[in-house]
């Protein structure tokens, strides 16, 4: 048995060790000290669990979970499983297990000098993972940084969630954005490989190979890209074994040829609006305080089939980040003097969001959550938006941070369901989720890849 924390002292670890049961010790360990505790045995069985099948909405009583070595091997009825006298059992009987949630949005390496320094980050981080959350997406940033930090959180050095990250492609111009030249700090931004200026006579097998040489997992592809270049790096990217991950519009290429190009992932939901036409005019305040049949006929005219037919018809996945949008319009409230653009800006798009992201559920186009909101909100927040305002049922809003996350970021195999084979990511609740999706927080323990953190 291998037992790490916070603790010193060897007599206590070593009294620990003779233990059979892991809850004592966990109940223990938080009376001795409010230090963060991480527990991790190679081979254990979980036993009495209530194991949520979110794929089919459906409840396994009073299972038994064997893990060895980080991943799931066993599970099987209590009443028969075969559990060898040598491993540790965890009784938790009553408890329920879902996978562990995925945000598939965050930005942990924009400024890792400043905001994103890394004391702040790793505290963040620990939040996250208490909170039930085993993996993230970070969508582009300093990948020297990201690829330190995914380091740790993958060997255990620092409590986190896994760390999958992004390199970012766009056109030249883009780069004169601050946010790119903190990112590349002691670099030149758009010529660094994970801040890459591309046009259409960039050496793409070179610049897709530098990226991937990053560590990163996908590449970010995110303004002033054509439909025809926007193919080229798709193509490419899934040569070498890179996923793309791409804004829905791209400016030159629209949010039909990004879809059509082959991109894995789109981001932001309000792209698939056309607001210049309200820019020009300004006519903002035109689109306050309306009833639902104005929104029913603006939304009509936005012609949304077309882009659900082609979304429909690809294996692209939408990422609709709505949490950024309803900030963004719950930020004004609190002022004297609103924003007009802003509040009508938010107002537009969670309008349209009402209308599409059902529709888009119920063609089975598949829906990641992301938060995008510089983790000041966790990704619970969204998955409650799906639940509240988009018809979802607890576990098709859960898939959305399991499952369809896990495929995000390339893992569907590895995680996103409690199956056998799979890796143990686990959170393991208190009361049943399907009941109510904000059981979800009442959390007992979080496990990732096998390791028990409290």
């Amino acid at each position: 048995m291998k037992l790490s924390n916070n603790l010193s002292s060897e007599n206590i670890i070593k009294s620990f060790a003779l233990k059979r049961s892991l809850f004592p010790l966990l109940i223990l360990l938080t009376f001795i000290t409010n230090a963060f505790a991480q527990v991790q045995y190679q081979e254990y069985a979980i036993t009495h669990v209530n194991v949520v099948d979110l794929i089919n909405d459906q409840i396994f009583e009073d299972q038994t979970l064997m893990i060895s070595d980080g991943y799931i091997s066993d599970i099987e009825h209590s009443t028969m499983a075969v559990i060898p006298d040598s491993i540790v059992q965890i009784k938790m009987s009553g408890k329920y297990v879902i996978p562990g949630l995925i945000d598939t949005h965050v930005h942990f390496g924009t400024d890792p000098t400043e905001i994103d320094n890394r004391e702040t980050t790793e505290k963040v981080l620990k939040n996250m993972l208490l909170s039930g959350i085993t993996s993230v997406r970070d969508m582009a940033g300093d990948a020297r940084a990201m690829a330190d930090l995914s380091r740790d959180a993958l060997v255990g050095d620092i409590p986190s969630p896994f760390i999958y990250y992004s390199s970012l492609m766009a056109g030249p111009k883009f780069f004169e954005d601050p946010r790119t030249i903190s990112s590349a700090k002691g670099l030149n931004s758009g010529q660094a490989p994970f801040m890459k200026a591309v046009t259409e006579k960039t050496n793409l097998p070179l610049a897709v190979a530098e990226a991937k040489g990053t560590g990163a997992t996908g590449i970010k592809t995110y303004a002033m890209i054509s439909g025809e270049l926007e193919a080229a790096i798709v193509a490419e990217a899934h040569k070498q074994g890179m996923l793309v991950w791409s804004h829905i519009n791209l400016g030159d290429a629209s949010k039909e040829d990004v879809i059509k190009a082959g991109a894995d992932v789109v981001s932001h939901i309000g792209m698939i609006i056309d607001f210049s036409d309200i820019r020009e005019k300004n006519s903002w305040s035109d689109y306050l305080n309306k009833d639902n049949i104005f929104w029913d006929e603006y939304y009509a005219s936005l012609d949304a089939d077309n882009y659900l037919d082609i979304l429909e018809d690809s294996d692209t996945i939408l990422e609709p980040t709505t949490l950024v949008y309803q900030r963004r319009k719950d930020a004004q409230l609190d002022k004297k003097e609103p924003s007009v653009f802003a509040l009508a800006y938010g107002e537009i798009v969670l309008e349209v969001s009402k209308r599409f992201i059902p529709e888009a559920h119920k063609r089975g186009i598949k829906i990641a959550a992301g938060t995008d909101t510089d983790q000041e909100i966790f990704i619970q927040e969204e998955i409650y938006t799906f639940v509240d305002e988009y018809g979802f049922s607890p576990a098709e809003a859960l898939q959305t941070a399991t499952i369809n996350a896990a495929q995000t970021i390339g893992q569907e195999e590895n995680t996103g369901t409690v199956e056998i084979g799979k890796a143990a990511d686990l959170l393991i609740l208190n009361s049943n989720p399907l009941q109510d999706i904000r059981n979800i927080e009442d959390i007992s323990l979080v496990v990732k890849k096998g390791a028990f953190f409290k």
